[in-house]
């Protein structure tokens, strides 16, 4: 078993652990430490404290993790995309969520 290495919080890692969207998963404070929800000033506290380097290594991980859509329409960003009749009148499409879709009339 090798030893455990603990390395020091720098505001760098901390930022270079973001998601793609910004911020930190529950998962990610969690290895934290950091309590769910975080309160006000929870990275400024983080900075300078020791963390195991494995435990760091799992907090990269989950940054790239998302949640996948279910829905087959959906495309891997999240676009949903839908074929219309050019026959059709776009005032006659309804949406995903029986919404109208309107456009400016002619």
């Amino acid at each position: 078993m090798k030893p455990q290495k603990l390395i020091r919080l720098t505001n760098e890692m901390l930022d270079e652990s973001k998601t793609f969207r910004g911020g930190w998963t529950r998962e990610q404070l969690r290895l934290y430490r950091v309590p769910w929800p975080p309160t006000k000033g929870w990275k400024r506290g983080l900075v300078g404290t020791l963390i195991l380097s494995d435990t760091y290594e799992q907090i990269l991980e989950l940054r790239s993790t998302r949640k996948k859509m279910t829905h087959p329409d959906f495309d891997s960003v999240g676009f949903l995309f839908v074929e219309l009749d050019p026959q059709q009148e776009f005032n006659d499409y309804h949406g995903p969520r029986e919404e109208r879709m309107r456009l400016p009339e002619k």
